[in-house]
């Protein structure tokens, strides 16, 4: 992420060596905002996961659909040879979550 927010942050910034201002002020502009989100993403995003873990552990609450079944499938599942022959003592523990919303 880093990487290719760069490399926009680069190629932005080289705007400014065109000859029209209308371009010189969009490249500094976009340069700004790329910049400003890599250093929202590296900073803001881990201190809320760290500062609010209650709330983002808690899949069920939000009630996320369809995929919430096969991540929760993928997370329990324990992957072994004793699942892959078919003879896991019990199938993996998927919750219900209420289809209606």
């Amino acid at each position: 992420m880093v990487t290719s927010g760069l490399t926009l942050a680069f190629a932005f910034c080289m705007m400014i060596l065109f000859p029209i201002d209308i371009l010189n002020s969009m490249g500094i502009g976009a340069a700004l905002a790329v910049l400003l989100t890599i250093a929202v993403n590296l900073s803001l995003t881990p201190a809320l996961l760290l500062h609010y873990p209650e709330f983002f552990k808690d899949a069920e609450s939000l009630n996320a659909g369809p995929w919430y079944h096969a991540l929760a499938f993928w997370r329990t599942s324990a992957v072994g040879s004793a699942e892959l022959d078919g003879t896991s003592g019990s199938p993996p523990f998927i919750p219900e979550v209420d289809p209606c919303c």
